[in-house]
């Protein structure tokens, strides 16, 4: 009788590479990555504010407390994915959300907590910020050209989630081996909703197992049959 390692020695003697395919993003979901994967730009690809609050220039905010707050001139709101607008310049500060690209002039963001309306135009900086405080820098994340994934990494949820960030709408994977299942035995019967086995006969439990285990291990199953003791 031949021993495990035997057995499959002799099936991995005639198994060749199968080569890599595209497919759309979603459906590359359980499969194994053909190439790496190297993001396109830079993420962020802008600076942008961590928090809602107020871009400023830190220098403008200098001995800001509760107590003395620092009044600057209030500009536009800039909204996630809105345009900044013009610069912010001395004793000025631009509404901002969070995701908002930083206005030219602005080196930090006070967060909204630490504000409150001043005067007409106007809000009130209680506490100082410090040069980049709550700014996330462009690239911080991922540099342009960065290696994302690995080839042969299995694609989840969070791969998915990286494959979009590196700008893969199509993504290449390894092909799917297909297999075909057969389970075997003149006592084995098929399992049918409402039926019973008859006299002597089981129900086939190997094939629906084996068909799960090759779906698991991320192949397609071509046929499933049942053979005679033949």
């Amino acid at each position: 009788m031949l021993s495990v390692e035997e057995a499959r020695a002799l099936m991995l003697e005639g198994v060749e590479p199968l080569g890599s395919e595209s497919v759309p993003l979603l459906e590359a979901h359980g499969r194994l990555l053909g190439t790496d994967i190297l993001t396109d730009i830079d993420n962020p690809p802008f600076h942008n504010s961590a928090v809602d609050g107020y871009a400023v220039r830190a220098v403008d905010t200098l001995g800001a407390s509760p107590e003395q707050p620092v009044v600057l001139r209030a500009l536009r709101d800039i909204a996630a994915g809105g345009d900044p607008g013009d610069a912010v310049v001395a004793r000025s500060a631009a509404k901002i959300m969070t995701g908002g690209v930083i206005p030219e002039g602005a080196d930090a963001i006070v967060m909204v907590e630490d504000t409150s309306p001043g005067g007409a135009g106007e809000v009130a900086i209680h506490r100082a910020a410090r040069p980049a405080q709550h700014i996330r820098r462009q690239g911080s994340d991922l540099a342009a050209g960065a290696l994302v994934l690995k080839a042969g990494c299995r694609v989840r949820a969070a791969e998915l989630a990286m494959l979009a960030t590196a700008g893969c709408a199509r993504v290449p994977v390894g092909r799917r081996p297909s297999v075909a299942v057969f389970s075997t035995g003149d006592e084995v019967v098929s399992v049918r909703e409402g039926e019973r086995p008859g006299a002597g006969r089981l129900r086939d439990s190997n094939q629906p197992a084996l068909v799960g285990l090759v779906l698991e291990a991320g192949a397609s199953v071509r046929s499933a049959g049942h053979l005679l003791d033949d």
